[in-house]
């Protein structure tokens, strides 16, 4: 799979250099508005990803933990049982449940905000690029206004 998206990586940055290029003919100087927030976007996913391991890490960690102590609990189930402990055995497995998820929302939270981050850069690009577009002209239009006044 890897050797897929490096094979796929040339043409991709071809093709994003030509794009880059008749953008630049046909808008100027504002063509670069979308470059700057796509690299702002993969900056700031940069830096959450540094913290992904770690947590990741505690929820799998969770995860063993709550599995090991269900599997030893069922292993012994008929002992539990005849002790009486089958209700405390049921409250220290949700207990266990309840860490794990609680573990798995840190993990959550930060590929949901990496998601979100790669998916927004391309989605205002087209509307800042107009709208730096249009401030540019709009300074333009008023300069020569003023030196002509």
């Amino acid at each position: 799979m890897t050797t897929f998206f490096i094979v796929n990586l040339a043409p991709d940055v071809v093709q994003l250099a030509i794009a880059l290029w008749i953008l630049g003919v046909q808008l100027g100087a504002t063509s670069i508005a979308p470059v700057i927030l796509c690299v702002i976007c993969a900056g700031i996913a940069a830096r959450i990803a540094k913290m992904v391991p770690p947590r990741q890490r505690r929820w799998m960690a969770a995860i063993q933990k709550r599995v090991g102590i269900t599997s030893d609990i069922i292993g012994s189930m008929k002992g539990v049982k005849v002790a009486g402990m089958g209700n405390k055995a049921e409250k220290q497995i949700q207990g266990l449940r309840d860490y794990e998820l609680e573990q798995s929302v840190h993990f959550r939270k930060l590929n949901i905000t990496t998601l979100l981050l790669g998916e927004s850069s391309p989605r205002p690009s087209p509307g800042l690029s107009s709208d730096y577009l249009l401030q540019l002209e709009t300074y333009s239009s008023f300069q020569a206004c003023h030196r002509l006044c």
